[in-house]
């Protein structure tokens, strides 16, 4: 570098003063220049300063259906820089890490329009899986991503099947049989085939049922509705078997309750036939006995039996009272033991009556029906869309995944309903029919819907 002249004239130590001074205006003249080179090699042909863009992924919460919403948002103080260079935008997701446009399922929102933030759905997930997304944008012909998260679905999944062909039914009642499934209602019986995923008439029931009740003891299907019948399904016929006592016709049809154990077929409960004893039937001495206390005042509760005890789940008590209680009936002793409340997800008491109800491999699964949701936006009276399986050693209710359907223009219908008809194949559970069913606070009136889908329940 050469130095000017009047520097040889100056002393030494302000020679080296302005030696200094000079050296840092000439470096920050050099910086400034460089910066200027590298703008101008960041313009792209049409002028605009190219940059990746800054945002970041995330969701609203973890999903408890076959769905979620994912958002991303961008720095909104580099959005307008961007905007319009923007080709396309959305999510990348699948069940493995580091995803991709090449190697993963893509939610596309094509072009961006001005909010800083976007949402996208993401669909058709299984029970039980992890997976991980990232938003992505386009631009510059480049693919940018943003941040990478995961989440965990519930357990469980859902698959639509075949519709029921004859005429929706509320409160019918079923039972499975050899491999195939039965639901009686009013006259009607029908069979469903698992394999053939097809629904076919079979013979009428002998006497107009509704809200009845059935059971399955030693391959043996049996109805009560005021009488008891046994089904021989070889020859498709219906069998009455002597009914009990006068004294015990008060547990009429509508809304009996029953659950099994040893052998033994226990029903009690019913609209109208309330505070009595329960029914036991003997099938092998064709017996009917009755036990020591009285059976829950409860009407279309849901009963099951587990580990050699009976249990009897919400319902709806005199005055049309919804309940949330849960009891425990302790056969060889023959008394009834108060357990917690039935809790939805939040872990708030919720009534409930005319639920659905299958067990798959020794653990029950229990929800929907016609009551509350305590916690949730809306609480109003309605059929539930909620699924819960039943862990009898925390006596706790957990949350498993919920049906509901998504179509293309991303419409989200929840299949809640109650007095639907469930029962399980093997290690599937089958729920369906009912009707969906809200009380209209303005009008003070209940609304109702019939419904006629039906829908299999796979734990993996």
């Amino acid at each position: 570098m050469e130095w000017p002249q009047y520097l040889s004239t100056l002393p030494s130590l302000n020679k080296l003063e302005v030696q200094l001074n000079y050296f840092m205006r000439t470096l920050a003249f050099s910086s400034i220049l460089l910066l200027s080179a590298l703008f101008v090699s960041c313009l792209d042909d049409k002028g605009m300063v190219e940059m990746e863009p800054a945002f970041v992924t995330s969701q609203h919460s973890d999903p408890e259906m076959n769905y979620i919403f994912l958002d991303a948002h961008i720095d909104e103080d580099q959005e307008p820089l961007i905007i319009d260079r923007i080709q396309d935008h959305g999510f990348v997701w699948s069940a493995e890490e580091e995803n991709s446009m090449e190697h993963s399922k893509v939610v596309s929102l094509g072009k961006r329009k001005a909010h800083y933030a976007f949402s996208g759905l993401v669909k058709g997930l299984k029970g039980s899986t992890t997976y991980y997304a990232r938003a992505y944008i386009q631009m510059n012909d480049q693919v940018y991503y943003a941040n990478e998260i995961s989440f965990r679905t519930k357990q469980g999944n859902w698959a639509r099947m075949a519709d029921f062909p004859g005429v929706s039914k509320m409160n019918a009642t079923g039972f499975s049989l050899n491999n195939k499934g039965y639901l009686v209602g009013g006259t009607e019986v029908w069979e469903y085939d698992q394999g053939a995923n097809s629904w076919s008439r079979k013979k009428d029931f002998p006497i107009e049922t509704s809200g009845a009740t059935s059971f399955v003891i030693e391959n043996i299907a049996y109805v009560y509705c005021g009488g008891l019948w046994k089904y021989e399904a070889a020859q498709d016929s219906w069998i009455s078997i002597e009914s009990p006592q006068d004294e015990w016709r008060y547990l009429g049809c509508e809304g009996v309750t029953s659950f099994t154990s040893g052998g033994k077929a226990y029903l009690g409960g019913g609209r109208g036939n309330l505070n009595k004893n329960l029914l036991v039937y003997d099938p092998d001495l064709n017996e009917w006995t009755y036990s020591k206390f009285q059976a829950p005042n409860v009407a279309f509760a849901s009963g099951f039996s587990l580990n050699g005890a009976g249990y009897i789940v919400g319902g709806t008590e005199s005055g049309n009272v919804l309940s949330s209680t849960v009891l425990r009936y302790n056969i060889p002793e023959g008394d009834w033991e108060w357990l917690e409340p039935f809790r939805n997800k939040n872990g708030l008491e919720t009534e409930r009556t005319g639920m659905v109800c299958f067990q798959i491999e020794n653990r029950t699964y229990l929800g929907m029906g016609y009551g509350t949701d305590p916690g949730m936006a809306g609480t109003d009276v309605e059929s539930q869309s909620d699924l819960y399986v039943y862990d009898h050693f925390e006596d706790q209710w957990k949350v498993r995944a919920i049906p509901v359907e998504v179509d293309e223009d991303i419409n989200v219908r929840y299949l809640g309903r109650s007095g639907g008809v469930s029962f399980a194949i093997g290690n599937k559970g089958y729920m369906g029919l009912g009707v969906k069913k809200r009380y209209n606070s303005e009008t003070e009136e209940i609304e109702e819907q019939l419904l006629n889908d039906f829908w299999e329940f796979s734990v993996k």
